[in-house]
């Protein structure tokens, strides 16, 4: 590849990775206009990836493009009077803008754009969620100090949305749906406008599937504690796939229409449903799941509010489920 930038970190392995997925190499195979030495070398290839793809599983063929705005900036540059104030602003719009390559990097991923308030760039899938939280940090630490000098009542945060795509989905829809996560992380939808903004959105668009939405206040910090315990228990192997998909069935299955007199017994029966589906749950290698896994998300569920809340366990069981992969290996067949 003739790819250039990103500080030259593709000196040392200047080749373009779409041969690292099986599918485009059977894909390169069937074209009748390649040469022979092409084909050659690309049987070649396939000869000596195959051995490694059943070690070490394939690349996953899922990523993530990440696209954030931030959040009150309206109410910010309202309390500069003065020319100072707005050159402070200013620069600290720039010094953050100037971090984000760096940051992204840090996480093997790649800015596209970085403009003030602005961020878009790709990044691996099972790097995004900590990526998306730097970036956050970083964004409310460079405005801390000149929202509370011009005694703003809310200081500016970051909305983050992370579009989950396949790595074929044409460019123009995977923003489509980068776009989209960043809407849900704005929080329009919400009626409470205390709760909107200052958020995470992820959009899992599955090739075979749905589209998935959910969305995690960054102040939020039990609800991330628990999203990140779901990745880790992923990769212990003490939570499964079934699991999540288990939990969204017995919201399925529940799904009655009740009056608000009737919400208390329909929760009990949900919580209720749940907990039996979780004593029978096991473990990749076909143990009881552990019991502080079961107190877990027993306690997160309790946390979440409204009809929908079992629904909202599973939709975040499955995403951390996708954010946690690395190899093809680890979402089995997608």
């Amino acid at each position: 590849t003739r790819v250039q930038g990103n500080s030259g970190c593709y000196k040392k392995f200047p080749y373009d990775g779409e041969f690292l997925y099986s599918f485009r190499i059977e894909a390169a195979l069937q074209k009748s206009d390649e040469s022979l030495e092409e084909l050659r070398a690309l049987k070649n290839l396939q000869k000596i990836l195959k051995p490694l793809w059943r070690k070490y599983g394939e690349p996953c063929c899922y990523s993530v493009l990440l696209l954030a705005d931030g959040d009150k900036m309206g109410e910010l540059l309202d309390k500069a009077t003065t020319i100072e104030a707005h050159q402070t602003i200013t620069l600290a719009l720039s010094n953050f803008a100037s971090s984000v390559e760096t940051i992204m990097r840090t996480f093997n991923g790649h800015r596209i754009y970085a403009g003030g308030d602005d961020v878009l760039g790709f990044v691996p899938l099972h790097q995004a969620y900590e990526c998306a939280k730097a970036l956050a940090e970083n964004f409310k630490g460079s405005l801390e100090g000149i929202a509370q000098q011009l005694g703003a009542q809310n200081p500016p945060t970051l909305s983050v949305g992370l579009a989950i795509t396949h790595v074929n989905t044409p460019l123009g829809y995977i923003r489509s749906l980068a776009q989209r996560a960043e809407k849900f992380a704005k929080g329009d939808h919400i009626k409470e406008v205390g709760d909107q903004r200052n958020a995470l959105g992820i959009t899992l668009a599955v090739r075979s599937g749905s589209t998935t939405d959910m969305r995690l206040r960054w102040d939020d910090e039990k609800a991330h504690q628990a999203f990140y315990n779901w990745g880790q228990y992923y990769l212990q192997g003490s939570l499964t796939s079934r699991i999540a998909y288990d939990t969204r069935d017995v919201y399925l299955r529940t799904n009655f229409l009740v009056d608000d007199t009737e919400y208390a017994l329909l929760k009990d029966i949900r919580a209720a449903e749940f907990k039996r589906m979780l004593m029978h749950a096991q473990t990749s290698t076909g143990r009881s799941i552990p019991a502080e896994l079961i107190t877990q998300l027993e306690s997160r569920l309790n946390s979440l509010k409204g009809y929908d809340s079992l629904n909202e366990l599973a939709v975040e069981l499955i995403i951390a489920r996708w954010l946690s992969a690395k190899t093809q290996r680890d979402l089995g067949r997608i």
